[in-house]
């Protein structure tokens, strides 16, 4: 998938995805390097203002997600790049804001 195809996608669905509770999505990973073969997942890291987001929630964006790019999606919520130092510094010098 190439980036702004995604980023597109993305973007003309964030009503939707707001309503899931995404208060930020960003992208990284070899489609925001615009690097993907056919087999690339799409990587994605999102944020939510909800104090009551749950690991529930998350799976459910997930699939929306999958279901607007049409492809493979691994999603990760902020929180975790705060807290794991090398994660964050792997995806950092990548991150995109989708919204």
């Amino acid at each position: 998938m190439r980036r702004d195809d995604a980023l597109k996608r993305l973007r003309d669905r964030q009503p939707q995805l707001r309503d899931a509770g995404v208060s930020e999505l960003f992208l990284f990973g070899s489609v925001a390097r615009d690097q993907a073969g056919a087999d690339s997942d799409v990587d994605l890291l999102m944020e939510s203002a909800d104090p009551h987001f749950s690991i529930f929630d998350l799976v459910q964006v997930k699939a929306l997600c999958r279901e607007i790019l049409g492809a493979p999606t691994d999603l990760h919520h902020h929180g975790g790049l705060k807290r794991a130092a090398a994660f964050r510094t792997q995806v950092e010098p990548d991150l995109i804001r989708v919204f």
